[in-house]
């Protein structure tokens, strides 16, 4: 089950990259709504402080999750060659 993760993230084009990072994590956590309504995932005070280390946001709200919920967040990482 694992390989084929592997495989397909490999093959996608939606990458999380660093020039994307914040963005896409706050499309995440909004839920597909715009966070001044109501409705969307709260954001943890502090998570996007850093804007031009949008990894940095993705390490705190993996913090958050282990803290607050036991949740473990993993991540493929594919180096530049």
């Amino acid at each position: 089950m694992l390989d084929r993760f592997v495989a397909d993230f490999l093959r996608s084009e939606s990458k999380v990259t660093e020039s994307n990072a914040t963005e896409v994590l706050r499309r995440l956590l909004a839920g597909g709504v715009e966070p001044e309504r109501e409705g969307y995932f709260p954001i943890p005070d502090g998570i996007f402080d850093e804007e031009d280390d949008g990894f940095a946001a993705w390490l705190s709200w993996g913090e958050y999750l282990r803290r607050e919920f036991a949740i473990e967040q993993y991540a493929l990482i594919r180096w530049r060659d």
